[in-house]
């Protein structure tokens, strides 16, 4: 009988320690764009070369009456060797706060 009870307390120990464990999830993963800079009133800037490929904003909104800093998109399109715009869905417009 003392076998018995043995056996049934570590089978509830080992549920116990199974019910309590973290369940085994992915980390989440960024989101990375293709960010243009914009001109005052929106209107994107072609890039000169690959736009950074980034998860977040990798230009600062300069001083003055700009608004509207940078747009991420989800693509690009080479026009020329140094002629990159935008391409894809318009996914964030940073503005200045």
């Amino acid at each position: 009988m003392k076998k018995f009870k043995t056996g049934i307390f570590a089978l509830m120990l080992a549920v116990a320690a199974f019910a309590i464990t973290r369940a085994n999830t992915p980390p989440s993963e960024k989101v990375l764009y293709y960010w243009f800079q914009t001109q005052e009133n929106g209107t994107v800037i072609d890039a000169t070369s690959v736009p950074p490929h980034q998860s977040s904003d990798p230009f600062s909104c300069p001083g003055g009456p700009t608004k509207i800093c940078s747009k991420a998109f989800t693509d690009f399109q080479m026009n020329s060797p140094t002629d990159f715009a935008p391409a894809g869905t318009l996914e964030v417009t940073h503005k200045k706060t």
